[in-house]
Formats: C-alpha cells, structure tokens, sequence
C-alpha cells in the first residue's frame, strides 16, 4: 500500500510503497511533527501522528467494509448513558474519521458486563449507543450515517459471565463501544 508522511512544519509530504512484510521507512527532521496515512483501495485509515518528542507511533490502523474498530476510553457512570468529557476526547476520533471518509456509514455497537438482567443490560447498552449517535449528530454528522445498536451483555470478550466471580478490570473489558464500518465508499 502507499504510506504518506507529512512534515507539520512545512507541510512537505514523502509517499512510499510499503514492502511485502508492510514496513516502510522515511527520512525525518527530528524537529517536527508528522502525520501519517495510508492509502489502499477499499480501505480506509485512522491515520496516525508521531511527535518530536517520541509520543506516537508508526502504526497504521486499516480497515474495510464490515471491520469492528474498538473506540478506547468510552467509559460511562454506572447505570448510566450520559457522555462524559473523556468519553467526548475519544468520540471527537470518530468525528473526524466520519468527516475524513464522507461517504462511511457505521453502527455504534455498545456493549455491557454481565451484572445485572440481560433485558437491563440490553436497555442499557442501547442507550449508551444512541447517546454516542447524539453526540456524533451534535458534532454534525448526519443521523443517515449512523445505527445505534446494544448488544448488552451477549458479546463478552470474557469468561465473566453470569455467576463467574472476576474482578472489576475483566468486566471493564466488556463494557465497551465499538464502530461497525457498514458503507465505506
């Protein structure tokens, strides 16, 4: 695939080929920041941005039609559904990803841990994802782009189902958002 690098300073950017094992190199001025993109047909990218300080990285996120792309750090109050300021930093991410790709449809996928009854959970889950969707209309993106669908309790990533005692980090693990890519050109 092409790999673009973009010099925030002077705003020179540098394509390349990636190799067969998708590594690429590029020559860079330690004093500037950059951003990086990919671009492959039928694809899409998040994008990535490496500062002069080290922070960032390299890695390139793709996906395609179909593809789930977990949001990290979409935390919710217990039994709630409000969006709150961190939940928002990392929901601003989608914005700009929807606004990059024009013609993207996705789903917001909300999930919970398994306290609680499944018909709750299901509830739950539903709300926090229309609650997202709101957000992202508030942001501009139309609602056309957007399904909102819980999922509740049935997708676990876990074993920590209903009676298995397991502590708060694993069912943290489970309650989380995710975007489904359901039209991407």
């Amino acid at each position: 695939m092409k790999v673009v690098i973009v010099n925030e300073c002077d705003g020179i950017s540098q394509e390349t080929t990636t190799g067969p094992d998708g590594s690429y190199t590029f020559a860079i001025n330690p004093d500037c920041d950059y951003l990086l993109e990919a671009i492959k047909n039928n694809m899409g990218t998040m994008g990535s941005h490496i500062t002069k300080d080290g922070s960032g990285s390299g890695d390139l996120t793709m996906f395609k039609k179909g593809d789930v792309i977990k949001i990290d750090n979409i935390y919710y109050d217990l039994n709630k559904a409000t969006i709150r300021s961190d939940a928002a930093i990392e929901l601003n991410k989608v914005v700009t990803l929807l606004t990059k790709y024009p013609t993207m449809t996705i789903e917001m996928r909300s999930h919970t841990d398994s306290r609680a009854t499944d018909k709750y959970n299901k509830i739950l889950s539903s709300n926090r994802a229309k609650s997202a969707i709101a957000y992202l209309k508030s942001k501009g993106i139309a609602s056309k782009r957007m399904v909102a669908t819980g999922y509740g309790e049935s997708a676990l990533l876990n074993k920590c189902k209903d009676g298995v005692n397991c502590p708060e980090e694993e069912h943290q693990q489970n309650r989380r958002t995710e975007i489904k890519i359901l039209k991407l050109n």
